[in-house]
């Protein structure tokens, strides 16, 4: 039997990942190319506080989006390379937007730049075809880019307000002396602020994109699974975020403001984000419950039949 190959620089049908190591030369100095010019980008956005203290769910989006091409990149068929004209238009366009964005600093346009850069280079590699065949990894990408700041200062203000005023009864009822004004809450004779990080929205895109990518491996993407997890993602990570305040207020309670200073500040916002996923992850499994008893008394069809609930 003759191994299929691809043509015009294509991937090797039978080897999938491991064709990406019999990459032309010219293609791999591209790629080290890119990578070094999205590189400063990317440091920028690890040092964002939003990113690298408070919410490093982040970080973990771009090794599980590396792990999802891994996964799902073609064994068994050859794709074609994309037209090496349009991958130079398109570098060219890239680098333009990307260097004006830098110019005048908004670091959304940049990253949203170097995932333009990603998809170009998957394009390259395998055509139209293969960026198809990927189309959930890359969707997934986009939950790393952190939002930019003017919209989370827009969304925050009445969440933080929701989250500091739930956060006080809920260490009012637990016996701890505070109080509120406005976002700030006092513990003690001690002051804190709710800052946006703590509001739930940066959790939010996270949340989505984690459960979309459960949903997506357990093979429960039906249009109805999807809106539930895209619309509990909200509550949920506000609910957590309340979690964590109130985490917050009983360790300033005990140990004193400095506590926040410490490496157990950066810890609540990892515990609150397992929380948030847990709490996801038991909507979905209510949701499914719910619609296995329906669908076997006959009142839902199955929306996609090799779902299972």
């Amino acid at each position: 039997m003759v191994k299929a190959k691809a043509v015009a620089g294509g991937t090797d049908a039978a080897d999938g990942p491991g064709g990406l190591a019999r990459m032309p030369a010219a293609q791999w100095l591209i790629l080290a190319c890119c990578l070094a010019w999205a590189a400063p980008s990317l440091l920028r956005m690890a040092a964002q506080p939003g990113v690298a203290g408070q919410d490093g769910q982040y970080i973990v989006i771009i090794p599980a989006t590396a792990w999802l091409i891994w996964r799902e990149f073609p064994r068994d068929r050859a794709f074609v390379a994309g037209n090496p004209t349009v991958v130079l238009a398109g570098l060219v366009a890239i680098v333009a937007v990307h260097l004006l964005a830098w110019l005048v600093g908004v670091l959304f346009v940049e990253l949203l730049m170097v995932y333009a850069a990603a998809v170009l280079m998957l394009y390259r590699h395998g055509g139209v075809a293969l960026c198809r065949r990927l189309w959930f990894p890359l969707l997934f990408l986009l939950a790393a880019v952190p939002l930019p700041g003017s919209v989370i200062a827009s969304a925050t203000r009445s969440l933080k307000l929701l989250v500091a005023e739930a956060s006080v009864a809920v260490l009012g009822d637990a016996g701890y002396e505070v109080a509120r004004t406005g976002s700030i809450i006092f513990v003690d004779q001690y002051e804190l602020v709710v800052e946006a990080a703590c509001s739930g929205v940066n959790s939010i895109v996270s949340l989505i994109a984690v459960g979309l990518m459960y949903a997506y491996l357990r093979g429960r993407t039906t249009p109805a699974r999807i809106a539930v997890l895209v619309l509990a993602s909200l509550p949920v990570a506000v609910a957590a975020n309340i979690v964590r305040v109130v985490m917050l207020g009983a360790m300033t309670s005990h140990w004193g403001v400095y506590i926040l200073e410490t490496p157990l500040h950066t810890a609540t916002g990892l515990v609150m984000f397992v929380i948030a996923v847990f709490l996801l992850l038991l909507v979905d499994a209510v949701f499914g419950m719910f619609h296995a008893i329906a669908a076997g008394a006959g009142l839902v069809r199955r929306e996609n039949a090799g779902a299972s609930s």
